[in-house]
C-alpha cells in the first residue's frame, strides 16, 4: 500500500493547524473564524471541514498541535555553539 497519500494528508492537516495557530495568535480564540483559517492556509473552507468536524474540533486540534510543537522544541537540545 502506498503511504504517500497518508503522508500528504498529514502534511496538509499540519499546514492547516499551523495556520490556525497563526490566526489564534492574531485574533484570539473568540474571534477565530474557520474562513480566516482557510484563507491563512490557502485552502477552501470546505477542505477544513474534511479534516475537522467543526470550529471546536479545529480549535482543540490547534491547541494540541501547538502543545506538541512546544514540547518537541523544549526537549530538543540547542545546536552546539560556534567557535568564533
Amino acid at each position: 500500500m502506498n503511504a504517500a497519500p497518508s503522508t500528504r494528508r498529514r502534511a496538509r492537516r499540519d499546514e492547516i493547524l499551523d495556520a490556525a495557530c497563526r490566526v489564534i495568535a492574531r485574533v484570539g480564540t473568540r474571534a477565530l473564524r474557520v474562513e480566516d483559517v482557510a484563507g491563512e492556509a490557502g485552502v477552501a473552507t470546505s477542505l477544513l471541514y474534511y479534516y475537522f468536524d467543526d470550529r471546536t474540533a479545529l480549535l482543540t486540534a490547534a491547541f494540541r498541535h501547538a502543545n506538541s510543537s512546544w514540547s518537541r522544541s523544549a526537549t530538543t537540545p540547542p545546536p552546539p555553539a560556534a567557535n568564533g
